[in-house]
């Protein structure tokens, strides 16, 4: 098996372009941090806070971070304050609307947090058709220092955060699209001049390493007339123990099998319990892996399997991508065993 190395090596990427791209998604990034610090600090001036936070969901990563702060304190936000605007930033995720606490000290949500705090607080979400973007929290060591009025102007100060959130990350977006793009048309091209099946295979584990974010990686293939599949190529530490592994078509417990039998893409969550068989534990190593996996398919004939693992859930990004290498290694490798079939004719 190979571990993602490959004698044959993708041309050198042209950046003409892409950089152009890559510099406007970094120039809006540090536009953004700065636009929210001014907003957030307007924010608790207008509202009379001595605090206030930005807090952003990260929905690829189902966790949210503190994006902007601002604080009267002479050294800093303290990691308390954080604790406690972030955990209010739960309430709010949960619930959909604002949090509005006169006394910080008496209030159950922030005794659930186990965090001593004095004084009270406002909290407005961001929400775009009720997905949750992030939450503008503000607080004030004075007991009931804020009214309705102030509510509503931090209510509107989140949306306008949210507006710039949301633009930016469309920018991003298209970035990642684009480089995206890029990489595939490389493989393409590296691809197309290799004749070795081999050399095909490291190809692709060196596009899925570049592609896809997963800690493990197996490219099965399958030989016409047979009844199995064959580990030949792969990234990740597991991988090594599936090299010669033969899976059988009929597996019950097998994703790959499965996959190879339907001819169609699966993706299997990590609380799945449907496959658990030897390969998949080999995959998951012993761990709660999710998995996704993509026929290998040219003109009717399957060519193998490829099956990535990884903690995090795969999105359908990562199945349109998978699918999209899939298309470029099938017709490779139909090519490379004509190739090699006539070699061995004319022997």
């Amino acid at each position: 098996m190979t571990n993602g190395g490959s004698s044959t090596e993708m041309q050198p990427v042209r950046r003409t372009k892409s950089y152009a791209l890559d510099t406007l998604e970094h120039q809006a990034v540090k536009r953004l941090d700065a636009h929210l610090k001014r907003l957030v600090e307007r924010a608790a001036i207008l509202v009379g806070a001595a605090r206030g936070t930005l807090v952003v969901s990260d929905p690829a990563r189902q966790s949210i971070s503190t994006s902007a702060v601002y604080t009267q304190d002479p050294g800093g936000i303290r990691q308390a304050t954080v604790h406690l605007h972030e955990g209010m930033t739960r309430w709010v995720a949960a619930h959909r609307t604002a949090a509005v606490i006169e006394d910080l000290a008496l209030d159950p949500r922030v005794q659930e947090l186990g965090t001593l705090a004095v004084g009270s607080l406002l909290g407005a979400p961001l929400l775009q058709d009720q997905q949750f973007i992030g939450a503008l929290i503000v607080s004030s060591p004075s007991i009931s220092a804020f009214r309705p009025p102030h509510l509503r102007l931090l209510e509107t100060l989140a949306d306008l955060a949210c507006v710039a959130i949301l633009q930016a990350r469309q920018i991003e977006a298209a970035s990642q699209q684009s480089q995206e793009l890029r990489i595939q048309l490389e493989l393409a091209r590296a691809l197309s001049m290799v004749e070795e099946s081999q050399k095909l295979l490291g190809l692709a584990v060196a596009g899925i390493r570049r592609l896809v974010r997963c800690e493990e990686a197996v490219i099965f293939t399958h030989q016409p007339g047979t009844n199995e599949l064959y580990g030949v190529a792969g990234l990740g530490t597991q991988s090594a123990q599936l090299a010669e592994r033969r899976i059988a078509l009929t597996d019950p417990q097998s994703v790959t099998a499965w996959v190879a039998q339907q001819r169609r893409p699966l993706l299997h969550s990590s609380s799945a319990r449907a496959f658990v068989g030897p390969v998949t534990e080999a995959l998951s190593a012993q761990q709660e892996m999710s998995l996704l996996s993509v026929p290998l398919l040219f003109q009717e004939q399957l060519w193998g399997v490829i099956t990535l693992a990884r903690p995090a859930a795969f999105e359908t990004s990562d199945l349109r991508t998978m699918l999209a290498i899939s298309s470029l290694l099938s017709p490779a490798l139909s090519r490379a065993e004509r190739i090699e079939r006539g070699r061995v004719a004319d022997e």
